[in-house]
């Protein structure tokens, strides 16, 4: 467990990155289950003192990805018109 201790900014900075990170695209769900799972995510990062511009460096990565998928495969939603 780390000795680290966060300002409330940090906090809901690190909050935001987690969030972007765990919600899923193109993907439907439960508010409930996500909120817990970002909860979740947020405290594991927080007891292992990670450093939010650490975070902030590994969703950027990670959303890069994404992008390039999104780029190469399609997003996955199809859009229906009525």
């Amino acid at each position: 467990m780390s000795e680290r201790k966060y300002s409330v900014s940090e906090i809901g900075r690190m909050r935001v990155l987690v969030r972007d990170l765990c919600t899923p695209i193109g993907v439907a769900y439960n508010p409930t289950e996500l909120t817990a799972k970002i909860e979740a995510q947020l405290q594991t990062y927080m007891l292992n003192g990670t450093d939010p511009e650490e975070l902030e460096r590994a969703v950027s990565e990670q959303m890069s990805a994404r992008m390039a998928r999104q780029e190469r495969f399609g997003s996955g939603i199809v859009w229906v018109s009525s």
